[in-house]
């Protein structure tokens, strides 16, 4: 039996080597990757929230016409277009029609209702990507939580299986909002955008006067001397000695 051995050169890579460069390739993805991921979820939430902010801005045109909120896209004045209309939401989260979602390739924008037909929100949602599970909204009314702000632009991770980053790995790496409040009832973590800090003013030191040029003034009289009384003179008497 001819046993033959393969040139020093032409030997095959072993199973250290293997893993060595799986380990290698491992450290290179997780410094290359992440930053990416955050990049292209901060790309899709700038598009989220431009959306999410002509929609609330349309449904206030529409309560101050109509003292009531839309349920239904083709009743605000609006154009999303959109690439498909479903008539639930792919993430689960409630809507009262079929055109109360429009969804686009990596999210969806809702206009978020409770039973029968409440509306409370404006809300986008991602749809793919590291961040699924997690978007902006604007809430109008906060029907049944009670502790949720309103009125006012807020992030939110689902806080359950749907979003399989860690708590915060969105709305406060990715987006530098601050947490607020997790909702039982919603199953969610709620972040508010922190408030713009405002320059420190600077001091203004007293900036010193020039002295002002002395004025020459007639010299003052000096006052008189005291006059000191004249000593008294001591008069002899002069007896004449007989």
């Amino acid at each position: 039996m001819n046993i033959k051995t393969l040139p020093r050169g032409k030997r095959g890579i072993t199973a250290l080597e293997i893993v060595g460069y799986i380990f290698l390739i491992a450290i290179i993805a997780g410094l290359v990757v992440p930053p990416v991921q955050r990049a292209v979820a901060r790309e899709w939430a700038g598009q989220i929230e431009a959306l999410v902010t002509d929609t609330v801005d349309a449904q206030k045109q529409y309560f101050a016409a109509n003292k009531k909120y839309s349920v239904r896209f083709d009743a605000l004045k609006l154009q999303i277009e959109s690439p498909s209309r479903p008539p639930v939401s792919d993430l689960g989260l409630v809507v009262s029609s079929e055109d109360s979602n429009r969804t686009f390739p990596h999210y969806e924008i809702l206009l978020n209702t409770l039973p029968p037909a409440q509306f409370e929100s404006v809300t986008g949602a991602l749809l793919s990507g590291h961040y699924r599970g997690a978007g902006l909204t604007y809430v109008f009314r906060d029907l049944k939580d009670g502790h949720i702000s309103v009125g006012k632009l807020l992030c939110f991770e689902i806080d359950d299986y749907r979003f399989a980053a860690r708590p915060g790995g969105f709305c406060e790496d990715v987006l530098g909002y601050k947490y607020i409040y997790t909702s039982k009832f919603w199953m969610g973590r709620f972040y508010e955008k922190p408030e713009p800090v405002k320059p420190a003013q600077a001091v203004q030191q007293p900036v010193p006067q020039p002295a002002a040029p002395a004025v020459n003034e007639p010299a003052k009289p000096a006052p008189p001397a005291p006059v000191k009384p004249a000593p008294k003179k001591t008069v002899k008497k002069v007896t004449n000695k007989r």
